[in-house]
């Protein structure tokens, strides 16, 4: 049977795809569905639409915005190769689908690349302050020329400005006469039981200082 999404509760994940060389990072943002609604008419949708018609589109929609605020500050050693949708909550996930770009996004930085593991952290903000209030989100590809002694520089903050916006904002598209409107979230969808989702409200560059992710091993993603 076709798994469905429902409008008003339905989750799903964009995980976006990075590559240098032979070594692959990846980020996975939570997106709930707040409205699909019929073009002609304005009014909801009589059903909840099924994930082959609306998902594929999700992650083109997601990935490109994405990509076009993280290339001023990465380095052009490092691509956005795709995303990958997948709905999650309730109930049975969907099968992924994947979204490839004819060109992949490649930073715009001209500069030897950092270590993927070797981050800036954005903070999504839902207003409460414990720590599952708070989405956590690790930007890779940070070029050398911007960096310095663990910290990234003014340059980096004002021209990455860009990521913190597209974290906070609604998804929005149109597929075959119906709009479809997602609002980030941050959750945590467990195997069992009804998951805590909050929307994000708010987003920024947590600072200026390098993380590293030692728990990461090359090749193995963000």
């Amino acid at each position: 049977m076709p798994v469905s999404v429902p409008v008003g509760t339905g989750v799903a994940t964009v995980r976006i795809e990075y590559a240098v060389d032979s070594d692959v990072a990846f980020n996975v943002l939570h997106y709930q569905l707040k409205s699909a609604n019929v073009v002609s008419t304005g009014l909801p949708v009589a059903t909840d639409p099924l994930a082959q018609d609306c998902l594929p589109k999700l992650a083109e929609s997601a990935c490109i915005p994405f990509a076009e605020a993280w290339k001023p500050v990465a380095s052009n050693e490092v691509s956005i190769t795709g995303a990958t949708s997948q709905k999650v909550f309730p109930s049975d996930r969907s099968t992924p689908y994947h979204y490839t770009p004819a060109t992949p996004f490649v930073g715009e930085v001209a500069s030897n690349t950092l270590p993927m593991q070797d981050c800036i952290t954005l903070l999504k903000q839902t207003g409460y302050g414990q720590r599952w209030g708070v989405g956590r989100v690790f930007i890779p590809g940070i070029p050398e020329s911007l960096a310095d002694k663990g910290f990234v520089g003014a340059t980096y903050l004002s021209d990455g400005s860009g990521m913190p916006a597209n974290l906070k904002a609604d998804v929005v598209y149109t597929v075959s006469g119906i709009t479809y409107r997602w609002k980030p979230v941050v959750t945590n969808v467990p195997t069992t039981g009804v998951p805590r989702v909050l929307d994000v409200v708010e987003a920024i560059i947590s600072n200026d200082t390098i993380k590293t992710q030692r728990r990461r091993r090359p090749g193995k993603g963000i």
